[in-house]
């Protein structure tokens, strides 16, 4: 575990007059190990429910802003149950009800991204599609002052900081007979996901390498993330979690960060996206993870593949993101449009009966204008005009001491001939 920094240290130490009441997301009570099973019911009609986590940065400066209170305080009276705060007071939740359609799912984000940016810009700041913020360096000033945030700071140290990144988290309704095994096989796709949906290859204004520097993060930072099971059935799942608790790695059930689980919410949560460049990109993804949720629930399962193996895919999508060679579910070496366009043509009567064929029919399309293609070639022009400019002021002073030296020189000469006609 990494020590805490002597800048974190202080900011625990700190008394914290006056701190907020705790907000508990989506409140459903408290939902621990022992009651977990009566949050899924014994059959699923596969409703969807999308989580988006933003920055809010000033519209000037492009850096992250505390805006979280205001556009709290300023949301409608019938969309603050859907507004929830983040780690960071830069960082916004928007959350939808629970959908029956894509349709349903794109009016209400629609309706909340609208209102939430127009709020913001109220305040001189605007919502930041992407993973992590390109530049922004972490300051714990920043922290929200709540018992999730102050748990969070003393729990993981240092590590905290990569708690500001941003994430789409999809929700999936499955019965409780069928939730492993949906967190089970979708561990195979999760490469997949994060290829498409990458959209955090910078930090602190540089190229980290990775198209996904996000899932880099949530893959290994901290003690139960990234990869998950095979747990084989319910009572596995429970036996993972109890022990852990036991361990002391986790308090509840919402302290695992796994990729995919099994949530509070009776429904399978997808959580390896990075926050997509737009609403489009969105719905091509919620489109592809309800028809492969609901092929798994179907009996269309993939074929359960070494842990090592899928370490080594999920790499692969991580540092190249739209670009990685990826090896779909039939074996196959592909990109990761390929695999979107194989999983839509073997499940094209699901997604009919679902609404989402013509969503996931266009998704390789969308998704082609990749999110993380976007920040590195804004990168790349940003630096090229800057070495333009510095390249260029520098020939001009060079040019400038020229002329200057020419004109003493010029100065010089009549006293020089003077000089020596006289002598």
């Amino acid at each position: 575990m990494l020590a805490v920094s002597a800048t974190l240290a202080m900011e625990l130490a700190m008394p914290r007059p006056n701190p907020e009441p705790v907000q508990q997301p989506h409140d459903k009570g408290q939902i621990t190990l022992a009651n977990l099973d009566d949050a899924f019911p014994e059959t699923s009609d596969h409703k969807i429910g999308v989580e988006l986590e933003f920055t809010t940065v000033d519209v000037k400066t492009g850096l992250p802003v505390p805006r979280f209170q205001e556009i709290c305080d300023a949301m409608p009276d019938h969309l603050k149950p859907n507004l929830h705060g983040e780690f960071l007071k830069s960082q916004i939740e928007l959350v939808t009800n629970p959908c029956d359609s894509l349709r349903s799912i794109r009016d209400e984000l629609d309706e909340l991204v609208s209102t939430a940016e127009s709020i913001a810009n109220q305040f001189g700041a605007t919502l930041m599609w992407v993973g992590r913020h390109p530049s922004w360096q972490f300051d714990p000033q920043m922290v929200r002052d709540c018992a999730r945030s102050r748990f969070n700071l003393q729990r993981l140290g240092a590590r905290s900081e990569h708690l500001g990144t941003c994430a789409l988290h999809v929700h999936i309704g499955v019965s409780r007979n069928d939730a492993v095994a949906v967190v089970d096989f979708m561990q195979r796709f999760v490469p997949l996901l994060v290829a498409v949906a990458a959209n955090s290859p910078l930090d602190r204004g540089r190229d980290t390498g990775c198209r996904s520097g996000r899932a880099a993060i949530w893959s290994s930072a901290f003690h139960v993330c990234g990869l998950s099971g095979p747990f084989g059935d319910w009572v596995g799942f429970k036996e993972r979690c109890k022990a852990l608790r036991d361990a002391g790695r986790i308090h509840e059930p919402k302290d695992l960060y796994d990729f995919a689980r099994p949530s509070r919410w009776g429904t399978v949560e997808l959580r390896c996206c990075d926050l997509p460049p737009d609403l489009d990109h969105v719905i091509a993804i919620v489109a592809l993870i309800q028809t492969l949720v609901v092929g798994i629930v179907l009996g269309r399962r993939p074929a359960l593949v070494n842990r090592d193996f899928l370490r080594a895919e999920l790499r692969e999508a991580i540092v190249n993101g739209p670009d990685a060679l990826l090896t779909n579910h039939n074996g196959e070496l592909c990109s990761p449009f390929e695999w979107v366009r194989t999983v839509a043509y073997e499940n094209q009567d699901i997604a009919e009966e679902l609404g989402t064929d013509v969503a996931l029919a266009l998704a390789p399309t969308v998704l082609a204008d990749n999110g993380s293609t976007r920040l590195l070639e804004d990168h790349v022009r940003r630096h090229t005009a800057a070495s333009v400019h510095l390249s260029q002021s520098r020939h001009a002073s060079r040019v400038k001491s020229k002329s200057v030296a020419l004109a003493v020189a010029g100065t010089m000469l009549p006293l020089f001939v003077a000089t020596l006609l006289y002598t």
